[in-house]
């Protein structure tokens, strides 16, 4: 068994390669649909955009708190 216990730092880091990752794969639909240039291709790359943005959020998020101690580990 893994550790039960994820510090914060670690849960905003993989929420932010997650939503990163959904950002790319929406770009590489919205790229893949580009020839049929319709409705459908721009909302894929607004969708896109959110994900990226949001991933990139969190990973600055990360990084601000990379130094901090972290909350949920007990003082010594």
């Amino acid at each position: 068994m893994g550790n039960r216990f994820v510090s914060v730092r670690d849960k905003t880091k993989q929420s932010a390669v997650m939503l990163l990752a959904v950002g790319l794969a929406w770009l590489v639909i919205g790229v893949m649909r580009l020839s049929e240039a319709n409705w459908m291709t721009w909302l894929s790359f607004a969708v896109s955009a959110i994900f990226v943005f949001l991933g990139v959020t969190q990973w600055i998020k990360h990084r601000n708190h990379a130094g901090s101690p972290d909350p949920e580990q007990p003082a010594p």
